[in-house]
């Protein structure tokens, strides 16, 4: 069987070189929603290490403001209760949000090594174990079970250069 083109009509090659046209211009916009996509995910990235520097330098300005709280980076207690019990569970909600980040992958491995360290440090500080078992029901079970591991796997107290660490 063989083609006879002189039966393909010029009006039949227009309409599919209008149909081609439109899927280059369709696959153009994808690329397009592509490359908006992914840059708006970058800027997120960003903003999530901007936020996240944000909470750590109101952390530790809460601790430069009442300089009491700083024995609490050397494991030890303090007289004020409520402001000790406040300053531990601000810095239990900022390591989950950490913790999120880096389970969402908004937080990539070389941050959250630095990151890890400073929350392993500091959930191994008596003060913080003995707040961590009065409130880890509290939270989600994959984070509870994430701390209860840090807390495992160091059983005495952090070294004098592990202290430097926090912060």
């Amino acid at each position: 069987m063989t083609i006879d083109h002189s039966a393909i009509k010029p009006i039949e090659l227009i309409g599919v070189g209008i149909s081609l046209g439109g899927l280059a211009v369709s696959l153009l916009g994808l690329l397009y929603l592509y490359i908006q996509i992914k840059a708006y995910f970058k800027q997120q990235h960003l903003e999530f290490h901007i936020k996240l520097a944000d909470m750590n330098r109101d952390l530790l300005k809460t601790a430069f403001e009442y300089p009491e709280l700083l024995a609490l980076f050397k494991g030890k207690p303090i007289e004020d209760k409520d402001k000790q019990t406040r300053f531990i569970q601000m810095f239990m909600n900022q390591s989950l949000i950490m913790w999120m980040g880096k389970q969402n992958g908004i937080i990539n491995d070389e941050a959250w090594y630095s990151l890890h360290k400073d929350i392993s440090v500091f959930v191994n500080y008596p003060p913080v174990i003995e707040h961590w078992q009065s409130v880890s029901s509290y939270y989600i079970p994959a984070f509870a079970n994430f701390v209860n591991g840090l807390i495992s796997k160091q059983s005495s107290r952090p070294s004098e250069s592990d202290e430097s660490r926090v912060g």
